[in-house]
């Protein structure tokens, strides 16, 4: 009788015991699931609603010093109808105007390939982007996305923005200098735009949408290029475009240049963003 009482015992123990351990493992899923709830939340909800300013000086000394102060706004990867709407897209254009730029690049994904427009749509782009103005020009390149959509060239020049796939334009500004801003194309790069011997002397800003075009590049001083990096960041980025692979980063620094990779404004069609804040950079030139 004692030894089956107290096998009884030990058997209730052991009940008891697998309830509280069931019990704590509960606890410890309702936990997890919470914070990737909240997680999931944040990244849909709240932080593809924030904007912020990216300030960056850029000194070399092929930069005159006449160019001292000279002010770039960097826009890239609206993929408008994501999280982008005519309401948001007038603010980063309110945004980018209050900053008194010289001028003004987009650095491709104007569209997502995945989310289809009207022609309301393209009429609410073309007026609000009609609305930036810098004190000089508006340059643009186009991306993979944009490429496919038969609209984007219509839109980017009824918006007032020189388009430089695969072009260079000198730009003169208080000086005799010129500072070179060239562009290239997503689907077929011409990097042999980038050989001209007479431009050689002069401060080059290089447009890209594809930031590892860069190690094709022979050369330029200042390469902007659009991509996000990554929609979610967590260690490395999540959801990367093709070609940023080994550039997703911020900043890149090389012996004779620079690499920004814009965060862009827009996401993806999950429309998710995490540790990887919409943002407009701003690039102030001066002279070394």
């Amino acid at each position: 009788m004692r030894s089956d009482r107290y096998e009884l015992e030990e058997e209730q123990e052991n009940q008891e015991e697998t309830k509280k351990t069931f019990g704590r493992y509960k606890k410890i899923a309702i936990i997890i699931f919470v914070i990737f709830l909240i997680i999931f939340c944040y990244a849909r909800l709240i932080e593809p609603n924030f904007i912020v300013i990216k300030e960056h000086k850029v000194e070399h000394s092929l930069i005159n010093k006449d160019y001292d102060g000279f002010k770039i706004a960097h826009i890239s990867d609206i993929r408008y109808g994501t999280t982008i709407n005519k309401e948001k897209l007038e603010q980063i254009v309110k945004k980018v105007n209050d900053l008194n730029p010289d001028i003004i690049v987009f650095t491709g994904n104007l569209f997502d390939k995945d989310t289809i427009l009207n022609d309301d749509n393209y009429h609410d782009i073309i007026t609000t982007l009609s609305e930036l103005k810098p004190k000089l020009y508006k340059y643009a390149i186009s991306s993979k996305s944009d490429n496919e959509n038969d609209n984007y060239y219509d839109v980017i020049d009824k918006a007032d923005f020189i388009l430089l796939d695969n072009k260079t334009k000198l730009l003169f500004y208080k000086s005799t200098t010129p500072l070179v801003i060239v562009g290239l194309n997503s689907d077929n790069p011409d990097y042999s735009i980038l050989d001209n011997e007479e431009e050689k002397d002069y401060y080059k800003i290089v447009l890209t949408h594809e930031p590892d075009y860069i190690d094709n590049l022979s050369s330029g001083n200042l390469v902007l290029s659009g991509s996000i990096g990554g929609i979610v960041n967590i260690i490395n980025p999540l959801f990367k475009e093709e070609n940023v692979t080994n550039y997703y980063k911020e900043h890149y620094s090389f012996d004779d240049k620079e690499l920004f990779v814009s965060n862009g404004l827009g996401t993806n069609k999950y429309k998710l963003r995490f540790n990887n804040l919409p943002s407009i950079s701003l690039y102030r030139l001066y002279n070394k």
